[in-house]
């Protein structure tokens, strides 16, 4: 845009009536129109070098006793678009007339300089005009930048700012380290970083600067970067305020707690951090999360502890796009139905009893009693409620294209929703199922420890009791990779044509006639366990029928592993020293009982998650196939930015809003960031991500967790926090991850141990740990950052503890 400036004036800050001044004087000018404290000066417009305003010296007449800033004011600059940070040169306490004079020629010079000049060919800016601001040097004891949004994280619901002693510029140039703070909007300090042992802020001067950086905000209506000082007698000056150039979408924009959630609810990650790890999708938060709600009230509403469904969320949370539930809410169960316990509840959920979760709602004794009678009557429904699950996916079906008549966007889009009450009756069935694994195991817990305190031998003992279960339709994933592999074995060409080839050629030949009865086996086995995948619940996820190259890695791994071994004794196959344990042995009648219980609900609920994905994946394919509609109408950029809307966005989208294929790709570039964050195991209030500065071992060199399969196993650590990092993953090695579920089954039959941060003695991991006769312990907490891939490590499946033996080389 040219600009037009036919005449050189200077122009009072306050007043620049409708010139285009540029970014930076339009700010402090609208600053000062606020009410807000800026340093006196003025404006040059229109000048060039050498040609200044003729009234430029009874401007600065107010000024000459004083030590001035000369800054660049472009037109453009300090735009949303681009900052022009640092391509225009800024001169300090410049003093003098003769001074100022050199200083605004050497400002105005800085325009056509050849870095200014390439940064405005990157940006395509043809053409550039500049205005020079002159102000009041501030005396500053302190000074520094403000973001009213996270520029990194793209955070709106916090303020950064950075601070150091003196001068701003000591911070702009990177001379100075700052002092870091993270503020809620709230007030409420999220994080500090002190660059020495004193802040150079205090409490008061960082809720002042935040009071009026937010009506600066809400004054601009968008998210500013403001740079500050604080003179010697603690007077706050602002100094410029622009948009934040280039800020991402909001990784908390669709984050919601329970309703009505009270400040003294505890919350965790527990239970829907194993079933869906990391963050979900838009759309997986809009479909799935729902469901999962409404069966989990409806549980309460069975147990006679809520009169009915709230259309509110009560129990399932989001933030940062994870997961979490109201534990205190779930466990008005163990205060309103007899035989049952706040302990035990969060014993069910969290592997650990929770001191933090305080009674509440506590019922009548009778009551409790009717409550326990309908509990037990909701647990007994299991069997019956397994069929009807079944009987409901194989109902479950949506709109195709007819003869001579594709299908709409807006038809199918409509046919989904049209199923969501059907996909939360599976899930209410599942809910029911599953209860059972989750009642028994608690009691028995409780008959062990005999009325004392539940201790690590209990867990221990638990798992030593739970393994081997027969027909549970997890173990059998594995044993399916097993069949295959000894399939492969028989041929003489699979070495070459299958473990040694790249996965794409692996999986062709796999899929060939050439792999005989293998390929067979590969077949049968996708038609039986295809709809399987990693973090399965999650709609973007492809299931391995639709992605069969994401398990050929690791079956692989297994075939190499295998062939190198054939001859060997068994016991020297992996080098490992794996000992068993006695702990399951005399078992009295009661123990007996509890423990087939649980075998059998364990066997149901394995059965019942089947069910509950394969649904799950009528919804996935579905939605494929609605957003290559949506692609050929021109709708969506691509397939699978669908993922990043939920479904009623989907539905606006389709009825013409179209700025909402570009919200699906900005949300989906956060993606990586929310994966990244870990939010704490057990919580109050709103949570922030925890920050791992320094991993350290407890102080007798253990990492403290609870055991869930046994043995005792020491090997080489191989630290995996994603299913792609997993290929690395070697024969005997000590798989130490986050969390693992189904879609790490093929691995287990490689490692020789598993350490996960979270889980609990029925989680996937650990049932599948029981069946391979692989150590297993869970709950570490911080385990993928307290040790790295080599490290030589000790895993205690007993104890539920990891030692460190000897850390790897750098």
């Amino acid at each position: 845009m040219e600009i037009n400036q036919s005449e050189s004036i200077c122009l009072p800050l306050e007043k620049l009536e409708d010139r285009p001044v540029g970014g930076k004087a339009k700010g402090l000018s609208q600053l000062m129109a606020m009410g807000l404290n800026v340093p006196p000066g003025f404006v040059i417009v229109g000048a060039t070098k050498g040609n200044l305003p003729e009234n430029l010296s009874s401007f600065y007449q107010p000024l000459e006793n004083e030590e001035v800033a000369v800054r660049s004011s472009a037109i453009g600059e300090d735009s949303e678009e681009a900052s022009y940070a640092g391509q225009y040169d800024t001169l300090l306490n410049v003093k003098g007339f003769s001074n100022l004079e050199s200083a605004v020629d050497r400002c105005l010079d800085s325009l056509t300089a050849g870095r200014s000049a390439a940064y405005r060919a990157d940006h395509q800016v043809d053409k550039a005009a500049m205005s020079v601001v002159v102000q009041k040097m501030v005396d500053a004891a302190a000074a520094g930048v403000l973001f009213t949004a996270d520029p990194v994280s793209g955070r709106r619901d916090c303020l950064i700012i950075d601070a150091v002693p003196g001068l701003g510029e000591e911070l702009v140039s990177g001379r100075k380290s700052p002092d870091h703070f993270m503020l809620s909007r709230q007030a409420e300090l999220l994080k500090v970083d002190l660059a020495g042992e004193k802040p150079v802020l205090d409490d008061e001067q960082l809720h002042q600067l935040l009071k009026e950086a937010l009506a600066a905000e809400k004054a601009y209506g968008q998210p500013l970067d403001m740079e500050w000082a604080i003179d010697r007698s603690g007077e706050i000056f602002w100094l410029q305020a622009r948009p934040i150039t280039a800020l991402g979408a909001d990784p908390t924009e669709l984050d919601w707690s329970p309703y009505h959630a009270e400040s003294k609810d505890v919350f965790t990650t527990y239970n829907l951090g194993e079933i869906l790890p990391g963050a979900v999708t838009p759309l997986t938060a809009s479909v799935v999360v729902r469901p999962l709600d409404v069966g989990l009230q409806r549980q309460h509403v069975a147990f006679g502890i809520q009169d009915q469904v709230s259309p509110h969320h009560l129990i399932a949370g989001m933030r940062f796009g994870q997961l979490y539930i109201n534990l205190t809410r779930t466990c008005f169960i163990g205060t309103n139905v007899a035989g049952a316990s706040v302990d035990k509840i969060c014993l069910a959920i969290c592997g650990r009893v929770v001191p933090e979760v305080l009674p509440r709602s506590v019922a009548s004794k009778w009551k409790q009693a009717i409550n326990g009678a309908k509990f037990f009557r909701y647990v007994l429904k299991g069997k019956k409620s397994l069929k009807k699950m079944e009987a409901v996916v194989s109902w479950l079906t949506f709109p195709e294209d007819l003869p001579g008549h594709k299908l709409s966007a807006y038809n199918l889009w409509a046919g989904i929703g049209q199923q969501f009450p059907n996909y939360t009756d599976i899930f209410d069935y599942h809910m029911v199922v599953t209860s059972g694994a989750g009642l028994y195991e608690p009691i028995l817990m409780q008959v062990m420890a005999k009325g004392s305190e539940i201790k690590e031998e209990h867990h221990a003992r638990l798992a030593s009791l739970l393994s081997g279960i027969e027909n549970v339709e997890s173990a059998d994933l594995a044993a399916g990779l097993g069949r295959i592999t000894r399939k492969l074995l028989l041929m003489p060409d699979s070495e070459g044509s299958f473990g040694k080839a790249d996965p794409e050629a692996a999986l062709q030949w796999l899929q060939s006639e050439k792999s005989g009865q293998a390929g067979i086996e590969f077949a049968d086995y996708l038609v039986r366990h295809g709809h399987r995948a990693l973090r399965e619940l999650e709609l973007r996820q492809k299931e391995w029928r639709a992605d069969p190259l994401s398990i050929i890695s690791s079956l692989q791994a297994g075939f190499m592993a295998e062939l190198k071994s054939q001859g060997m004794e068994d016991d020297k196959k992996r080098e490992l020293a794996v000992s068993q344990s006695p702990l399951g042995a005399n078992t009295d009648f009661i123990t007996g009982y509890f423990v087939r219980k649980i075998q059998e609900a364990v066997r149901r609920r394995e059965r019942s998650k089947s069910l509950l994905i394969a649904s799950t994946v009528k919804f996935k394919e579905a939605y494929r196939r609605l957003g290559k509609i949506l692609i050929d109408e021109k709708k969506l950029i691509d397939n699978d930015s669908i993922f990043f809307l939920t479904h009623d966005e989907l539905g606006d989208l389709i009825e013409g809003d179209h700025k909402l294929a570009q919200v699906a790709v900005a949300r989906r570039k956060i993606l990586d960031y929310q994966m990244g964050v870990r939010l704490p195991d057990v919580f109050t209030g709103k949570p922030e991500p925890l920050s791992f500065k320094v991993n350290t071992l407890s102080d007798n060199g253990l990492l403290l967790g609870t055991p869930v399969s046994c043995g005792k196993i020491t090997g080489k650590a191989r630290v995996v926090t994603t299913l792609d990092e997993a290929a690395a993953i070697e024969v005997g090695e000590i798989l130490v991850t986050t969390v693992t579920d189904i879609g790490w089954t093929p691995y287990f039959s490689l490692i020789a141990g598993l350490a996960a941060d979270i889980g609990s003695s029925i989680s996937h991991g650990a049932v599948v740990a029981r069946e391979y006769g692989l150590p297993a312990g869970v709950n570490l907490g911080n385990g993928t950052r307290v040790f790295k891939t080599g490290d030589l490590i000790t895993l205690d499946g007993y104890q539920g503890t990891v030692e460190l033996v000897k850390a790897a080389e750098s």
